[in-house]
C-alpha cells in the first residue's frame, strides 16, 4: 500500500476518533449541563404556572372580600331584602364578574340566598348541588377569615373563595358568610395558556397520574421537543388532590443539541481541511523529495556507476537519509574499485598462468619427443646388433 494512502487512512482515523470522543465529551459534560439548565428553567416555569393560575383567579378573591365588607351585604344577612338581590344579584353582575354561583349564610351556617347561573343545566345543576351539600353549617361557621382554592366536583374543578361578613370597616361580629364559585372551563385555561405562554392542565383527583409525591415539582421527558412537568396542589380543604400539569417546549435541550451539532459540524470541518492540507504537506515536504530521493537511487542501481551521488535537499531528516546513502554509495564505490583491481589482478595472473603452462606444454611435447627417439635409437642398436652377432655366426 503506498505511504501516502497509509498515511491518509491514518489521519482519517485518529480524526473520526477525536470527534468521537468530542461527541462523548459533550454528551457527558456539556448536554448534561444543558439538561440540568432546562430542568431548573422547567421548575421555574412550573412554579410562575402556579402563581399564574391563583393569579389568573385572584379578582374572585377580592370580589368576595369587598362583598364580605360592605354594609349592604352585612344588613342583607341581618334580612334578605329584595332591593339587593335585585340590585346585586342578577345574571349580569354574576356573568360580568366571571361568577357561576353566590351563596349567602348566616352566622350558623345555614344558607339563606343562593343565585346560580344556569341551574337548570344538568351537568351545572348537578355541582351547584353537590356544592351546597359539601359546605354544611358546621364547616361554614368554621371560617374565621377568608379562604380559598380549588375543589374538583362531579370531574368539574371550581374555584371557591369564602369570606366572613363584616362591615365596611372591617369591624365584626360577624354576620354570616359570603361563598363565590367559578367553573373552571375550556376557555379559562386556554386564557391562562396564552398568558403563561404555556399549555397548562388543572386535573382533579381521579385523574391524578402516578407520580413522586415527595419531588415538589416532577418533570417528564415526553419526547425530544416536549416535557411535561408535574406538581401537586392542595385543594382547598388543604388535601393534595389536585393536580398542575405544565406541557413545556424543550428550547435549552434543542438548544444544546445544536450547539453540540455546530461544535461537531465545525470539527468535520477543521478535520477535513486539516487531512487535506496535512496530505499536501506530506506530499511537498516528505514523500516528493523522498520519491526524488528513491527515483536516483533506482537510476545510480540500474547504470550501476556507483560514483554519482543523490543531491537531493530537503528536512533534516531527509537529508540524513541522504547523506547516509552517499556514504554507502561511497563504500560501494571504493567497494567496486577493489573488486576491478583485484579482477584486474586475477586476469594478468591467469594470462601469466596460461602462458607458463603453454611454455611447459612444450617442453613437455619436447622432451616426450626426445623419449621416443632415444627409444627408437636403442631399437636400432639393439637391432644392429643382433645382426652383428649373426654374420659373425656365419663368417665362423
Amino acid at each position: 500500500m503506498p505511504l501516502t494512502k497509509k498515511v491518509f487512512i491514518l489521519i482519517l482515523i485518529l480524526n473520526l476518533f477525536t470527534i468521537l470522543s468530542l461527541y462523548a465529551v459533550l454528551q457527558v459534560f456539556v448536554m448534561t449541563k444543558f439538561e440540568q439548565i432546562e430542568h431548573e428553567e422547567i421548575v421555574r416555569k412550573t412554579r410562575r404556572a402556579e402563581s399564574a393560575l391563583y393569579e389568573r383567579y385572584n379578582p374572585i378573591v377580592v370580589l368576595n372580600r369587598d362583598w364580605a365588607k360592605w354594609d349592604d351585604t352585612y344588613s342583607f344577612i341581618s334580612g334578605v331584602n329584595d332591593t339587593f338581590i335585585s340590585a346585586n344579584l342578577v345574571d349580569e353582575t354574576l356573568l360580568g364578574s366571571g361568577l357561576d354561583a353566590v351563596y349567602f349564610y348566616d352566622v350558623r351556617g345555614s344558607l339563606l340566598h343562593t343565585k346560580e347561573i344556569n341551574p337548570e343545566n344538568k351537568e351545572s345543576g348537578d355541582t351547584f348541588n353537590i356544592l351546597k351539600s359539601t359546605f354544611t353549617p358546621n364547616s361554614v361557621s368554621a371560617y374565621k377569615q377568608q379562604q380559598f382554592g380549588f375543589l374538583s366536583f362531579n370531574d368539574r374543578l371550581v374555584f371557591i373563595s369564602i369570606h366572613p361578613v363584616l362591615r365596611s370597616d372591617g369591624s365584626g361580629p360577624a354576620n354570616g358568610y359570603i361563598l363565590m364559585a367559578k367553573f373552571i372551563r375550556r376557555e379559562d385555561t386556554a386564557k391562562l395558556n396564552e398568558i403563561t405562554g404555556q399549555e397548562l392542565l388543572l386535573s382533579g383527583r381521579d385523574d391524578l397520574s402516578p407520580i413522586d409525591v415527595d419531588n415538589d415539582v416532577n418533570i417528564v421527558a415526553l419526547n425530544s421537543d416536549r416535557t411535561e412537568s408535574s406538581m401537586i396542589l392542595n385543594d382547598f380543604f388543604g388535601s393534595p388532590t389536585l393536580l398542575l400539569r405544565v406541557f413545556t417546549e424543550r428550547e435549552v435541550t434543542k438548544q444544546g443539541a445544536a450547539t453540540i451539532m455546530y461544535v461537531l459540524a465545525t470539527s468535520v470541518f477543521v478535520s477535513i481541511i486539516s487531512l487535506v492540507v496535512s496530505i499536501i504537506f506530506i506530499n511537498l515536504v516528505l514523500l516528493r523529495p523522498l520519491k526524488k530521493v528513491i527515483d536516483e537511487v533506482n537510476n545510480i542501481r540500474s547504470i550501476k556507476d556507483f560514483s554519482l551521488r543523490i543531491n537531493t535537499s530537503g528536512n533534516a531528516e531527509l537529508n540524513e537519509l541522504v547523506d547516509n546513502v552517499n556514504r554507502l554509495l561511497d563504500a560501494l564505490h571504493v567497494s567496486q574499485n577493489k573488486l576491478k583491481n583485484i579482477n584486474e589482478s586475477i586476469s594478468n595472473q591467469a594470462k601469466a598462468l596460461e602462458e607458463k603452462t603453454q611454455e611447459m606444454e612444450r617442453i613437455n611435447q619436447y622432451m616426450v619427443g626426445r623419449e621416443i627417439r632415444m627409444a627408437e635409437l636403442k631399437q636400432q642398436i639393439a637391432d644392429l646388433k643382433l645382426r652383428l652377432e649373426e654374420k659373425g655366426e656365419n663368417g665362423a
